[in-house]
């Protein structure tokens, strides 16, 4: 169990590296703690191969420390630093390794290649700029991931490409990656390279501008912000540093991570099965399937779980759906949102009729009068990972139902309606989304929202609870939207006979105008599991067959995109045979390594 553990937090801290924010812990103020020796690595003639300083454990410790804690409690910090400090011994011999075998292979004797020298640059850059976007969200209080552009107008659409794919004799291919390191990097043949001085100022410069090409204080309260915390991180050492000494500095850190990141990626792939046959099995997958179903339905059948609160909440989590007449049923839509040009008028309408200051007919009129100027939005540009959408701000360059919300919707439907394959109409809306949605949740989101019905509980809930059709069915509602969506969303459910790409009506809630699309209900794919567990069954099966089923759109944890539980089930696992393989390769390189630790330089952090 411990090698496996080993492999995945390598692979977790191999994938981490580059996305850090690099705080540290607050300790003492002396070069000498930093520096300070916590282990040694010694090869088979006694000779020293490596050392890791005590700020290396450190950073190291606070890094990762979330995902030792999952496997040793967050009582017992000194296995996970121990932990920690036997990964950074693993991680530096790969490199070494790496190291040693690519100068051989390379006719000039470099590790790298001035192509993959550029790559690790722009690396650099492109990380430097991310962690400064970072402090942009928080100086702004935003946390969408949708901020995170150089530009509040850009809008990026996320595409997910399977990793394998399924062949008529159920063996599966996989996505190969080999030679994929450099695939997206387009080289112009410049030298650029991250370990030389003027190419280092040359990131700084990037940032400088970056900075200064937004008018207004926001993206200079962010640099100030950054600079702090690289200033923090000294813990009072450099207190004189020079600002761009301290981001030359934060250069250098990201160009390590970035550097060791990637030999070791390569370095551990070329050991890996090179025939395009996955070495992960149908009856693997089948087999982890059947685990998820059994986990969900021992939680909340045997155990009594959470179960409501947990499908609103989280529904990747959820492989089993209670299906008795008496449960609640749950199901998913997709919409889009335009907002209010004034937000407040629609508020002040409300408790006017509230305060019976103005008639129902005098409200509804002021409802026909809330302006509403959609958002319109154009494809740019087109890469592997998906599409960047940039607002239309010329009136010239929008269509004429593009001015108007209803004439808008009138458009979507129409073009909705004429798509006669439920996922393709998903499909179409999803593009829609992109054009013209403003809810920043609803995008990218690997499920739909998620909503619930429950027809034996209304006669029990509170006022609150019970939402009433326009044909008189009432039901217990489960769900985390307004009122109004959750009504619309429960007409287009319509007990179970709605169907996927169904549209509402154009709704109105106190967030603006939506249009909804019902994007199926929550099932169970295979009742079999079950009935063999209450059975008694000593070896629950499924025939492998079922994998089609898990790899049709039926299985789509989107109806909108084409991501399917067969990619969850075979990424979960080649994830794990490459984190073993990983570690295989780790222990490979310790086998004839001596370690000596000094564990009284560290014990502060146990």
């Amino acid at each position: 169990m411990k090698k496996r553990i080993t492999g995945a937090i390598l692979a977790i801290m191999m994938l981490a590296l580059t996305v850090v924010t690099g705080c540290s812990l607050v300790t003492t103020n002396w070069n000498k703690y930093y520096n300070a020796t916590v282990s040694i690595i010694y090869d088979a003639n006694n000779q020293e191969v490596a050392k890791i300083s005590k700020r290396e454990l450190v950073n190291a410790y606070e890094r990762y420390r979330a995902y030792f804690e999952q496997y040793y409690g967050t009582d017992n910090k000194e296995a996970s630093v121990n932990q920690t400090l036997e990964q950074l011994e693993s991680q530096k011999l790969m490199v070494l390794a790496a190291e040693k075998q690519f100068k051989q292979e390379n006719a000039d004797g470099e590790v790298l290649s001035k192509e993959e020298k550029a790559y690790l640059w722009e690396q650099t850059n492109d990380a430097l700029q991310t962690k400064f976007l970072a402090y942009v969200d928080r100086v702004s209080g935003n946390t969408s991931s949708a901020s995170s552009s150089t530009n509040a107008d850009l809008v990026r659409q996320t595409i997910y490409h399977s990793n394998a794919s399924l062949n008529s004799d159920y063996t599966i291919n996989k996505k190969q990656t080999t030679e994929q390191l450099l695939d997206k990097f387009d080289w112009d043949g410049s030298e650029r390279d991250a370990t030389q001085q003027e190419y280092k100022m040359l990131i700084y410069n990037n940032l400088v501008a970056l900075v200064e090409s937004v008018q207004g204080s926001l993206y200079s309260e962010a640099f100030t912000e950054y600079r702090k915390a690289l200033q923090n991180q000294e813990n009072g050492l450099n207190k004189d540093k020079r600002i761009v000494d301290l981001f030359i500095s934060e250069i250098e850190s990201l160009y390590k991570d970035n550097y060791e990141n990637y030999l070791i990626q390569k370095y551990t792939e070329q050991y890996r099965p090179t025939k395009q046959l996955s070495d992960v099995t149908v009856n693997q997958m089948l087999e982890l399937y059947i685990n998820k179903v059994l986990n969900s339905y021992t939680k909340y059948e045997k155990e009594g779980g959470s179960y409501e609160s947990d499908v609103l909440s989280d529904l990747s989590q959820i492989y089993y759906f209670k299906n008795k007449p008496t449960d609640t049923k749950f199901y998913t839509v997709a919409h889009i949102l335009f907002k209010f040009d004034d937000p407040e008028m629609y508020t002040q309408a409300q408790t006017e009729l509230a305060n019976h200051k103005i008639t129902q007919e005098e409200y509804d009129q002021k409802i026909a009068d809330l302006a509403v100027t959609p958002v319109v939005r154009k494809a740019t540009s087109e890469d592997e990972d998906g599409i960047i959408y940039e607002e239309v701000t010329d009136k010239a360059d929008k269509k004429v139902y593009e001015y108007d919300v209803n004439s808008l919707y009138t458009q979507i439907k129409t073009v909705i309606d004429g798509i006669t394959d439920p996922y393709k109409k998903a499909e179409q809306f999803d593009k829609f989304i992109y054009l013209y949605n403003e809810d920043p949740g609803i995008m990218n989101a690997e499920y739909n929202y998620v909503m619930g019905l429950n027809k034996s509980e209304a006669e029990g809930a509170s006022e609150s609870e019970v939402i009433t059709l326009e044909d008189g069915r009432k039901y217990k509602s489960y769900s985390n939207m307004v009122s109004e969506f959750t009504l619309a969303g429960a007409e287009l459910y319509d007990d179970g006979r709605g169907q996927i790409g169904d549209l509402s009506p154009l709704i109105i809630t106190e967030n603006g105008f939506h249009i909804l699309m019902y994007t199926g209900a929550c099932q169970n794919y295979f009742t079999t599991i079950v009935d063999q567990f209450e059975a008694g069954e000593e070896k629950i099966v499924l025939g492998q067959g079922a994998i089609d089923t898990l790899n049709s759109d039926a299985a789509r944890l989107n109806a909108r995109t084409n991501k399917k539980i067969f990619d969850v089930l075979y990424d979960e696992l080649a994830q794990n045979n490459f984190s073993t393989f990983q570690s295989e390769t780790a222990l490979m390189l310790r086998q004839d390594k001596t370690f000596k630790h000094f564990d009284s330089q560290y014990r502060d952090l146990f």
